[in-house]
């Protein structure tokens, strides 16, 4: 009796040395992420980042009126950085089907409407306020009207709309690419509206 007693304490102690074991063994494997939580982190680097205070302020450079404003004193650079203050991209859908995949994106920008005309009114206002503007040269009208409209931008009262965009990604060799990054750039830089 002794003997199955101890024979049973035994069997006991090495089977729950094994499911110890075993559940450590558990907590090694590492989780593979689906293709959308690839896609979505995708988006988070390159998408995220393809409309910088860079590109919009080059994009404002290849405008022929605005490149006039730079040169009577318009702060692009400050405009720029603004604009792209304003700008939020959520990820709101990842459809996959086989090795192309639609990302459905809500993307937040500056809205250069009604609202913002009057919020920009108001700053130039406040800011020419008790100025003599006759005796003033065009070059300092216009650093006064450029640091005006960068108060209104930056303004957390300025105006945003929220507008959708789709993006197709493809699988190539086992990872999913923009498929065409360039007509995505354009798109974003178009929703800056900014030429």
């Amino acid at each position: 009796m002794k003997r199955s007693k101890r024979a049973a304490l035994i069997t006991t102690v090495l089977c729950m040395l094994c499911l110890v074991g075993l559940a450590a063994c558990g907590g090694n494997t590492v989780a593979q992420k689906s293709d959308e939580e690839l896609i979505k982190e995708d988006i988070a680097t390159a998408i995220g980042t393809n409309v910088t205070k860079e590109e919009i302020a080059k994009g404002m450079r290849e405008d022929a009126e605005l490149q006039q404003l730079e040169q009577l004193g318009l702060d692009i650079d400050s405009y720029a950085e603004n604009i792209a203050g304003k700008f939020e991209v959520n990820t709101e859908s990842v459809k996959v089907d086989g090795d192309t995949a639609v990302a459905t994106l809500d993307v937040l920008v500056p809205d250069f409407g009604e609202k913002a005309d009057a919020l920009a009114d108001q700053a130039i206002n406040k800011a020419i306020a008790g100025m003599d503007t006759s005796s003033m040269s065009e070059e300092e009208l216009m650093k006064v009207f450029s640091q005006a409209l960068n108060d209104a931008l930056s303004s957390p009262d300025f105006p945003t709309t929220s507008t959708t965009l789709n993006v197709d990604y493809v699988k190539k060799d086992g990872s999913w690419q923009l498929k065409d990054p360039d007509s995505v750039k354009q798109q974003l830089f178009g929703l800056a509206n900014v030429s």
